[in-house]
């Protein structure tokens, strides 16, 4: 692995700036009817009545990614950068959904290059920023492993996952994966530990090539997995697990003790590290613990009559089945396929449909009506 990449720190985080905003603007175009399309999946505000209307949210797309542009060819790079966030900031008070844990870390790294000026001169900053960078990349796989321990995850998302497979395997492979499925949280936790430890990295980045070159099959549209943000996300890691963890990763001249004289270093540790144990307690959302794809709140289902599935528009009905006189409305597979991402798992986003299909049953909207807001 010494000898994959050889460059120095401010040059690596050239390239992962690069990556963090490229990645940023492909996932927004990918998942577009999220940000100002037309969609029939209600938004949930922060706020009631806290919404932008078509325009508005045009104007705020085509700002937000000319501010990403900009900071990779204007010299003001950091100011770009921070404008580019407030407006992030915005589009989520809009919309809860548009916290994809995705966005939260594309996001979250880049803020980190609002504080760093860029400068060569001074090993101990641009060495502690680096750092900084690999602690927010590390707990990702330690939180994704984390957060899946006692919840069925076999049962109730590799299962699902791998479902695809089933008519291409026979029942005893298929079965096999099943059962290889156990080790993925230890394996998650494992690499997360050990991206941080030097002795192990060489383990650890090598688990994490193959992990995403098996998620990228996954999530594939092949596998009808619409996510396309979360499936393209799989080179992004790829890339960037390369530029900060392959080679030599730490400045000769690098005192340690300048690490803590970073008071980035401790919001990092309070929002990266210390607040995710409290998802465990269900205090500290998904998204803000790098859930990908998790399923602790499973049943994404919701059981409604025949007039409130008759006031729907015809898109949703199509993700409805019969339940005796009532009917089933998977709103994940109704988010995924109209949205390209994943349902988020704040509880608000579904009251917030319960509430958008009585109000739609109450006022029967005709089926042709698009883009209804709801709190």
């Amino acid at each position: 692995m010494k000898q994959i990449i050889q460059l120095s720190i401010p040059k690596r985080m050239g390239f992962i700036r690069i990556i963090l905003t490229m990645s940023l603007l492909i996932s927004i175009l990918t998942s577009y009817n999220l940000w100002c399309g037309e969609r029939t999946f209600p938004q949930i505000p922060v706020w009631p009545q806290f919404y932008l209307n078509r325009s508005g949210e045009w104007f705020l797309l085509i700002l937000y990614c000319l501010s990403l542009l900009a900071s990779l060819f204007l010299r003001r790079e950091r100011l770009s950068l921070f404008i580019s966030l407030i407006i992030a900031f915005v589009f989520v008070l809009t919309d809860l959904n548009r916290l994809q844990p995705w966005f939260y870390f594309y996001n979250a790294m880049l803020l980190i290059f609002v504080f760093y000026n860029g400068r060569v001169d001074d090993p101990n900053k641009f060495t502690s920023y680096f750092i900084i960078l690999q602690l927010i990349f590390a707990s990702v796989y330690f939180f994704c492993g984390l957060n899946r321990f006692g919840l069925n995850f076999v049962e109730q998302e590799f299962t699902t996952s791998i479902a695809p497979l089933n008519s291409i395997l026979s029942i005893r492979h298929f079965l096999f994966l099943i059962k290889i499925g156990q080790f993925i949280p230890f394996i998650l936790v494992f690499i997360g530990l050990s991206l941080i430890i030097t002795p192990l990295r060489y383990l650890a980045f090598s688990f994490v090539i193959v992990f995403h070159l098996i998620l990228f099959i996954l999530f594939s549209p092949i596998m009808r997995i619409y996510n396309y943000p979360l499936w393209l996300s799989q080179i992004a890691f790829a890339f960037l697990s390369f530029f900060l963890f392959s080679g030599k990763t730490k400045q000769r001249y690098f005192s340690p003790s300048f690490l803590f004289k970073v008071p980035l270093f401790y919001l990092t540790m309070l929002l990266f590290v210390i607040f995710p144990f409290c998802n465990q307690m269900d205090v500290w959302p998904n998204c803000f613990s790098f859930s990908f794809k998790n399923l602790k709140h499973s049943n994404k289902h919701l059981i409604i009559n025949s007039a409130e599935y008759n006031s729907l528009p015809m898109y949703p009905r199509s993700f409805c089945r019969n339940l005796n006189e009532n009917y089933v409305l998977d709103y994940q597979a109704w988010c995924e396929n109209e949205l390209n991402v994943s349902c988020n798992e704040v509880m608000r986003v579904e009251s917030s449909i319960k509430n958008y299909i009585e109000i739609t049953a109450r006022t029967k909207p005709p089926i042709s009506q698009l883009a209804t807001k709801y709190p």
